[in-house]
């Protein structure tokens, strides 16, 4: 079950391509310990309070039903933490020919080489350990109380980069932005110069990095 903080059925902001259903994950480790400064959705950060649990089924139902242009977006909160239980719905998208940006604050390479993987200890959000236990593929309970989470394989990565097609990666850091009022509806889909546009079907099939610029994609896209 995916954890659903809330969808934006028009989103100009959230990748190539013009209009695309966006979804909203609920939960971000690091928006709790160490922020990225600017965050545009603090509200996403916690992983107490109200969500929405939705099944890969009934999200892939409504995605067919209302994302006309076959243009989807995953964020967050953190999207990663719940690679799990986005798989089978990317495993659907991907054959029905939607084309699917995620965006994430973690590495790109770190999460292709060891999957990810978060040690919780007391004093953390309670709620964090609950949903992490949800969302992990298993996870040790230590002596002192603390729990090691693995959330990720690198094996679970390889095929999310294989049915998923842009991957925007990196914090967002407001020292190096590059939307400013007057873009931010036309389209431009990433915060800051440091986040790396990943094409991440061919970086699956090649086993090497590949790199897009964002006009490039969007042109590509409105042919």
């Amino acid at each position: 079950m995916l954890n659903l903080l809330g969808v934006n059925k028009n989103s100009l902001t959230a990748g190539p391509g013009g209009e695309r259903f966006e979804i909203f994950l609920k939960g971000c480790i690091r928006g709790l310990i160490n922020p990225c400064p600017g965050c545009f959705n603090e509200s996403s950060w916690t992983f107490a309070g109200e969500s929405r649990e939705i099944s890969a089924e009934e999200l892939h139902s409504i995605l067919l039903n209302e994302a006309h242009h076959r243009r989807f977006t995953v964020c967050g909160g953190e999207p990663m933490l719940q690679v799990k239980a986005l798989l089978p719905l990317l495993r659907k998208l991907s054959k029905d020919g939607f084309h699917t940006t995620m965006y994430t604050a973690y590495d790109a390479e770190k999460l292709l080489k060891g999957g990810l993987a978060f040690t919780w200890r007391e004093g953390m959000e309670e709620a964090m350990r609950e949903r992490l236990m949800q969302y992990a593929v298993s996870y040790q309970v230590k002596a002192d109380g603390s729990v090691v989470f693995r959330i990720a394989t690198p094996e679970m990565m390889e095929e999310l980069f294989s049915l998923i097609d842009l991957l925007v990666d990196g914090d967002y850091q407001p020292t190096k932005r590059l939307t400013q009022s007057d873009t931010m509806e036309e389209g431009w889909f990433v915060g800051s110069s440091n986040q790396r546009l990943i094409d991440t079907k061919t970086t699956a099939m090649l086993g090497r990095f590949v790199y897009d610029e964002p006009e490039r994609i969007k042109e590509a896209m409105l042919k």
